[in-house]
């Protein structure tokens, strides 16, 4: 009797401890164990010189708010905290890879970096009612549907766009390929905005969002 209890209140132990621990998983860039940075949202960083760092970043990672993590909300969570202090300033050069540049001692610099909890881009979180120039905001945890992309601008011409495709449901694409995409001037279409729609071709050859699709 006394060893079933036993075994019964280990596993509930490890139960809650799992729990526990999956609902603390680390939402920062870095972790400092043993006082030396390592990897968290953060997959590597390069120190490009004093002072600045650029960082590849796990963009398949989930944030609290069930959004995946993007150049946009290391910028915003990171500059609200370490702006003033350390006089950072963190430019998205790709959806991977953000670069910071800071103020002071590196040591300090990461050490204040190690406790940023990176949260979702405040556009990110918006309401599925509201809108960017015609662009709905897509709901908080939604998952790709069949069919369905997910990627960012590449490059904006005069008559269409450029689309990376980051991640991908749709059968005639995959993760890294691009699309030639047709201007719609009734949206504001800009470099780095990432986007998701399910893409349909048209007679003229570009591809666009499928009607009703088209969400940021």
């Amino acid at each position: 009797m006394i060893k079933s209890l036993f075994k019964v209140l280990c596993v509930s132990g490890l139960f809650l401890t799992s729990t526990l621990s999956s609902a603390d998983t680390p939402k920062t860039l870095i972790q400092l164990v043993d006082g030396k940075p390592t990897p968290a949202l953060a997959t590597s960083w390069t120190k490009v010189k004093d002072g600045e760092m650029e960082f590849v970043i796990d963009t398949s990672a989930e944030l609290m708010s069930g959004k995946a993590l993007t150049g946009g909300a290391v910028k915003e969570s990171v500059e609200k905290r370490l702006k003033v202090s350390h006089g950072v300033k963190v430019t998205p050069t790709t959806p991977e890879k953000v670069t910071i540049n800071f103020t002071g001692e590196e040591k300090a610099f990461f050490a204040k970096l190690a406790e940023v909890k990176i949260r979702a881009q405040s556009s990110d979180v918006a309401d599925s009612s509201g809108s960017d120039g015609g662009i709905r905001a897509r709901p908080a945890g939604m998952k790709l549907s069949d069919g369905e992309v997910r990627g960012f601008v590449l490059k904006v011409a005069k008559e269409h766009y450029v689309f990376r495709i980051t991640e991908s449901k749709a059968a005639d694409f995959k993760a890294g390929d691009t699309i030639d995409m047709k201007f719609d001037e009734s949206l504001s279409i800009k470099k780095n905005l990432n986007l998701y729609f399910t893409p349909q071709k048209n007679d003229d050859g570009f591809w666009t969002p499928k009607v009703g699709t088209l969400l940021r």
